[in-house]
This record gives structure tokens, sequence and C-alpha cells, in this order.
């Protein structure tokens, strides 16, 4: 993805997968058979990719090259941090509903939230 974020641009890139990802979300929360998880899970894991690949380079476009690696560093480990409850929190949601479709829907609706944010940031001028 990175040829496609040289010619569209960074932010219209991780914007356009986090759509990619939205959809993969609900498709997961609706998907009936392997043919159509398997088309999920790649949508899905493209999309992943692309946002994991791209987030450093938009932070460095945000806050320059000198403090990308610090902040990028802060971010994933943070993420990671948080992201270590998701199955836990998951969990609960199917032991309380019988299902992942809340988790899933509540993931997209996550990634379009984003997606929006994204497209209204602009980088702080120095």
């Amino acid at each position: 993805m990175g040829a496609v974020s040289d010619r569209i641009g960074r932010r219209p890139a991780i914007v356009t997968a986090m759509g990619v990802q939205a959809l993969a979300f609900v498709g997961f929360a609706t998907v009936q058979g392997l043919a159509g998880l398997v088309t999920t899970a790649i949508a899905f894991g493209l999309s992943y990719g692309t946002i994991s690949a791209l987030f450093p380079a938009i932070v460095g476009d945000f806050f320059g090259p000198e403090q990308a690696g610090s902040l990028v560093g802060f971010l994933f480990a943070l993420a990671g941090s948080v992201a270590a409850w998701g199955p836990l929190a998951a969990g609960l949601v199917y032991d309380v509903t019988g299902g992942y479709d809340l988790v899933f829907r509540a993931a997209a609706g996550a990634n379009v939230v984003a997606a929006g944010l994204l497209g209204l940031a602009r980088a702080p001028v120095s």
C-alpha cells in the first residue's frame, strides 16, 4: 500500500483502509459461510496492514521526523497495552449477549470515527 499512498497521499490511503476495515468488521458480524469469512478476513488483513504500515509515516508528516520515533513508540506501546484488554472485553460481551455482533459493530463504528477524525486533523503549526 506504500505505492498507493505515494500516489493518492497517506491520509486518503489510511482513511480508505479504515473504511475497508469498518466494512470488514461489519462483515465479521454478518458473514455466512467459509467463502465470505475468507473474503472478510483478507479485507481485514489488508486494511490492518495498511494502517499499521502507514501510521508511522503519517505521524512523521504531522509532527516531523525528529518526533516521529518517540511518538510512534509511545503510541504503539499504549495501543498494545490497551488492546490486550480487548479479548477480555469481547468475551464479557459474548457471555452477556451470546455473540460478538456488538463487538464487531462497535469496532466498525470506532473505525468510522477514527477515519472522520483523521480527515479533520491538521498538522500542528510550528
